[in-house]
């Protein structure tokens, strides 16, 4: 098992979206997102290479995954697969310019 360990972009990704859904659906569908993110980190722990490789340009970037969150398939977690644990960089909206985040 790999547990999982935030990077506090992935924090603040998670904490805007959170926002965003409060004030589109309530305080139900923004917690409703947070547990689906938890689940779906928690299947990533026990098989963290099931997420999809990004093909990322830059070499820096080359062993990121993606993995989207559960109910929420529209979000997606980018993380890396370290060897003791799982490095969650990112928690973004699909409809985002994803490789110019990420350069």
């Amino acid at each position: 098992m790999h547990p999982a360990r935030f990077r506090p972009s992935a924090w603040q990704d998670i904490s805007e979206t959170i926002e965003y859904l409060e004030t589109q659906g309530g305080g139900d569908l923004a917690e409703r997102f947070l547990d689906a993110v938890m689940a779906s980190m928690h299947a990533l722990e026990k098989m963290p290479r099931m997420g999809a490789p990004c093909h990322f340009q830059r070499a820096e970037l080359h062993d990121f995954r993606r993995w989207p969150v559960k109910d929420f398939e529209r979000w997606l977690i980018f993380y890396r697969l370290e060897a003791a644990h799982i490095d969650v960089v990112r928690v973004l909206h699909s409809a985002l310019d994803i490789s110019e985040i990420f350069g």
